[in-house]
């Protein structure tokens, strides 16, 4: 947009510089525009003047705006990578307490927590025992553990 604007500014510039370039208006003025000459009334050039004056404008308001939503975005691409970069430092900042923990807690055996260990069964037939079929363990497999059929 912003390379529109300004073409429309140059080409409305060069316009100006075309008519004013030309004889002091008289009751007829004489315009040559790519080799071709027209003549025109005080009222066409003015009109050629408004004309030239809103293809500026345009220029300029195409300008501003494209101006603007890069400045949009950039400030948006410069709020996001600070809020990554806090979001980042924040995490590391949590790994590193966490490792510090880590460190503090008592020494591992090899490669465990040397926390309390579990007893011993002491029947082998317990009833928590899976390996071991209890009475109201009927279907294996889909099939019932009454024996052969």
């Amino acid at each position: 947009m912003v390379v529109l604007g300004l073409l429309l500014m140059v080409a409305s510039a060069a316009a100006l510089v075309v008519i004013f370039a030309d004889e002091p208006a008289t009751a007829t003025t004489s315009v040559s525009i790519m080799d071709r000459t027209y003549e025109l009334t005080q009222l066409e050039v003015f009109l050629a003047g408004v004309a030239t004056a809103v293809i500026f404008m345009l220029g300029l308001m195409l300008t501003m705006r494209g101006m603007r939503r890069t400045l949009i975005h950039r400030r948006d691409r410069r709020r996001s990578r600070a809020e990554t970069h806090n979001r980042t430092a924040r995490l590391e900042a949590e790994k590193r307490e966490l490792e510090r923990k880590l460190d503090e807690t008592p020494s591992t055996v090899s490669g465990k927590h040397a926390g309390p260990v579990p007893p011993p069964r002491t029947s082998p037939a317990s009833p928590t025992d899976p390996a071991e079929p209890t009475a109201d363990d009927q279907l294996v497999a889909g099939r019932r553990q009454d024996g052969p059929r």
